[in-house]
Order: C-alpha cells, then sequence, then structure tokens
C-alpha cells in the first residue's frame, strides 16, 4: 500500500474535524462513531450506507394513533393494535413505563444490493443494532413526511415488529411513498422471506 499524499492526509484531516465537532455538539452519537472508527481501524467497516435521524418516539402510542397522523394516506388493514400492542419496550419483555416517550437515534440504512430478512439481521447484530419496531417506524415516517423526495428510495422497512398470519408466515412492516406532488404516503405488510431491493432502506436502532 502506496504512503498517503499530503493532499489525501489534509483530507483526512478535514473529515477528522468535522467529525469531532459534530461529535461534541450532539449531532452524531458517540458510541456509534467510536464503533465506526474501530471498525475502520480493524479493517472491519459496515457493508452499507447509514444516515443517523434523532426522533421522539412514544412507544405507548397505539398503531393506530400513529396512522391516524395526516402523513399516512394509505394503511394495511393488519396493522391494528390488536396485531401489533405497544406493550413492550423495545429490546425487552418489560411493559412501557410512564417514561414512554424517548428521544432515539435511527439508522437508516441501505445495503445497495439485494439481501435477505435474515442477512440483514447478522449484518445490524454485527454491528451493535436493532431493528426498528414498528412504533419507532412510524415515528420515523411522520418526524420525516418528505423523505422520499430527496432519496432515491421505493420503501423503508424494518424487521424488529412482525405479524404472524393465519398461514404462520411473518410478515413486517414498512412505509412508502412517491415522489410525486403532492407526495403519498403509506404503510404496508411485507414477508419476510422476500428478498429486499437495492433501493429499499432498513430502519435500525443502537442496542
Amino acid at each position: 500500500m502506496a504512503n498517503a499524499t499530503d493532499e489525501e492526509l489534509g483530507k483526512i484531516s478535514r473529515q477528522w474535524m468535522e467529525l469531532f465537532r459534530r461529535v461534541r455538539e450532539g449531532s452524531l452519537d458517540t458510541d456509534y462513531v467510536s464503533r465506526g472508527l474501530q471498525a475502520i481501524i480493524e479493517q472491519k467497516t459496515p457493508s452499507y450506507h447509514s444516515q443517523i435521524f434523532t426522533v421522539e418516539v412514544d412507544y405507548a402510542k397505539l398503531v393506530s394513533e400513529y396512522l391516524k397522523d395526516d402523513v399516512y394516506d394509505f394503511a394495511n388493514e393488519y396493522l391494528t393494535d390488536d396485531n401489533f400492542p405497544p406493550a413492550m419496550n423495545p429490546g425487552s419483555r418489560k411493559p412501557c413505563t410512564c417514561h414512554s416517550v424517548k428521544q432515539v437515534n435511527m439508522h437508516l440504512i441501505n445495503f445497495g444490493r439485494k439481501i435477505t430478512s435474515e442477512e440483514i439481521e447478522r449484518e445490524l447484530n454485527m454491528h451493535g443494532l436493532r431493528p426498528a419496531v414498528i412504533q419507532e417506524l412510524l415515528a420515523f415516517g411522520i418526524a420525516n413526511p418528505f423523505l422520499y423526495t430527496r432519496i432515491t428510495c421505493t420503501s423503508i422497512f424494518t424487521l424488529g415488529s412482525a405479524l404472524i398470519d393465519f398461514g404462520g408466515h411473518r410478515r413486517t412492516p414498512y412505509i412508502y411513498g412517491s415522489s410525486s406532488s403532492p407526495v403519498k404516503r403509506g404503510a404496508s405488510l411485507d414477508w419476510f422471506i422476500n428478498d429486499h431491493e437495492p433501493d429499499e432502506y432498513c430502519l435500525a436502532v443502537r442496542k
């Protein structure tokens, strides 16, 4: 490997200063940056592109309440409170408490290739992430209603909540929108066994 030029070193130095500034002001998650730098040092960088958004989530809020927001024009009939109850905190088996509203750093991830749900779960786990739950997904859509006009994206999905249908098949939620004007947005369910396309995005959070 050839030695870096002064120009290349200068670019890295400027990027480092920008990274330091954003960590100090709180616009980047400290643990996420630390893990990323360590992965670079160990040459174990993630095989995906990620953006971080800070979103307020009410884990005790009903799915039906989220879907009543004006952001969602359409919703799958199986996205109901009975099928997706808000009883559990993410990452645990404990009921939600009165402290159910939290500011959450969400990772919007694009793998840039066709990938299976099982591969996504393994990749997220390897980098200390978990798939978002449905409350996080719907809150993300409400907080970022015009995201579809800024990125080439067919849908944003998560594997952290699932409905087991009458055939015993696992179905997971996703949100979608159009880049037309006015933008039309909806929420629906996909088959867990389906491959995810390169223009789809996965939503995840730090464990």
